[in-house]
């Protein structure tokens, strides 16, 4: 079975495992001519109990032996409950950044395991766990960055 998938390559049948931040990277890679670093995705049913499947690990294993060490990596959550109408999730889960290529299994298994964080469990205390999916992407120093709130500009809910 195949757990990692190339964002710009991500088949259809398995964005559901993906999560939101990967579906949303790869409809945008697909569909528009956004400039989005290169990134990998590896879906939520590599991991079980807190950690990569063996089948998996070696898959991660491969991938790194074919990145490129001259640049380092992000390395994020894309839960299934994430990036959604509902719930953004926003900083609940780890992100480990500007991580070596060498350092990317370590990175995956913090992120993994952040689901069962405090901060994830209390924010998600109204549902069960759905699984996490975890991006791999170059990692791009950012001269600043954020997350912003908004209304919707039509109706001035907050909510949606």
């Amino acid at each position: 079975m195949k757990y990692i998938f190339e964002l710009k390559s991500l088949p259809e049948e398995k964005s559901f495992l993906a999560g939101g931040k990967a579906g949303s990277l790869s409809h945008m890679l697909k569909n528009t001519n956004i400039r989005i670093p290169k990134g990998y995705v590896i879906l939520a049913d590599a991991s079980s109990e807190g950690k990569l499947k063996e089948d998996a690990s070696l898959e991660l294993k491969s991938l790194c032996e074919k990145l490129d060490t001259s640049v380092t990596y992000a390395v994020r959550s894309s839960a299934l409950n994430e990036d959604g109408c509902e719930n953004s999730f926003a900083g609940q889960y780890e992100t480990v950044t500007d991580v070596k290529v060498e350092d990317i299994p370590q990175a995956v298994d913090t992120v993994i395991n952040s689901s069962g964080n405090e901060r994830v469990l209390k924010y998600n205390a109204a549902e069960t766990s759905s699984g996490i999916g975890v991006v791999i992407q170059r990692f791009v120093k950012p001269e600043f960055a954020g997350v912003i709130f908004t209304s919707d500009a039509i109706t001035g809910r907050d909510d949606h």
